[in-house]
């Protein structure tokens, strides 16, 4: 099976991106003939049920999944701050005691469930499986990628489109090296934001 997860999919348009050949949109994946047989599941804290809507409208017979949730490294409620205007998302953390919830960029503050990705992958994929991810979650890209190469999963990942964020807790340039070393060992495909 051929997989693509959009964690962080905002309103479709990296989904758009992925199934057009037209690169007017942020992410220049892999140019392929064979997108639209891709199962695809988009993951956002937020609903854009308008706009997704548009997007399935769009392509009727492309297996698209949209799911109202967080991607993150446990099952837990997340807050964040959404703004329309904004592209994209400020995820604060973890409700509690180690991330109150910090209004950010004129946004509105939000909260979403999270879904836990390495339960999420391996319940529902197999390493057999043709996996492309796109992650572009606000920092959330960091906890979750500790999880991925603890568990080995980072080796069911075939093609990754990451944007990593600056974050004050997680070493950028580390899991930049870290994911460098990974994907050049084996003919996969990285692109880091």
């Amino acid at each position: 099976m051929k997989i693509f997860i959009d964690a962080g999919c905002f309103n479709g348009d990296t989904i758009l991106g992925f199934l057009s050949e037209d690169m007017a949109y942020n992410w220049e994946y892999k140019q392929r003939d064979d997108a639209k047989d891709y199962r695809i599941i988009g993951f956002d804290g937020h609903n854009w049920e308008k706009e997704w809507k548009k997007v399935l409208e769009k392509y009727p017979d492309v297996d698209i999944d949209f799911r109202e949730a967080i991607l993150f490294n446990q099952v837990t409620t997340v807050g964040y701050t959404h703004s329309n205007s904004w592209r994209g998302h400020r995820l604060d953390g973890i409700h509690g005691e180690h991330s109150p919830l910090v209004k950010t960029k004129g946004g509105n503050l939000a909260e979403s469930e999270s879904v836990d990705f390495g339960a999420f992958l391996s319940d529902s994929f197999s390493e057999e499986d043709y996996i492309v991810l796109k992650m572009d979650i606000q920092g959330s890209e960091f906890p979750i990628l500790d999880q991925l190469f603890e568990t080995g999963l980072i080796h069911w990942i075939n093609e990754i489109y990451i944007e990593l964020h600056s974050s004050k807790r997680y070493d950028r340039e580390m899991y930049r090296a870290m994911l460098e070393e990974e994907f050049s060992a084996e003919d996969r495909v990285l692109s880091i934001g």
